[in-house]
């Protein structure tokens, strides 16, 4: 049986984490903005951690980096996405938000994809 990339754990924190701002931010519960903001933060701690490994992790580089690009996408798509839609002016009901977050939804699939493609290469 193949063995399970580290990274998969990293992705996978990272992913939940998306999953309670999503939750968050269509949910709105009390203090839901301060909450954002922490969440965000903690989004950001494992997306360093997330690039740390990356760059660390010498398959990735052997196979022309298809995490690290899409994880460079992914990186963009949520910091124009948090720059756009900062926390306490943020409505999420508005399409433009939707969108968004449908972009940074899309990169965070992107990278689970390129993993999973850097996995199948590796057997």
């Amino acid at each position: 049986m193949p063995q399970r990339h580290p990274l998969h754990d990293v992705i996978a924190s990272l992913r939940s984490c998306q999953r309670v701002i999503s939750q968050l931010s269509g949910e709105r519960p009390d203090d839901w903005r301060r909450k954002l903001v922490a969440e965000r933060r903690v989004l950001s701690e494992r997306m360093q951690m997330l690039v740390e490994c990356v760059a660390a992790d010498p398959v990735d580089r052997r196979r022309d980096r298809p995490v690290g690009k899409a994880l460079s996408a992914l990186r963009s798509a949520l910091a124009a996405h948090q720059a756009d839609y900062p926390a306490v002016s943020l409505d999420p009901a508005t399409p433009a938000f939707r969108a968004s977050a449908g972009r940074v939804r899309a990169a965070f699939n992107d990278v689970e994809a390129a993993m999973a493609a850097l996995d199948h290469n590796n057997r």
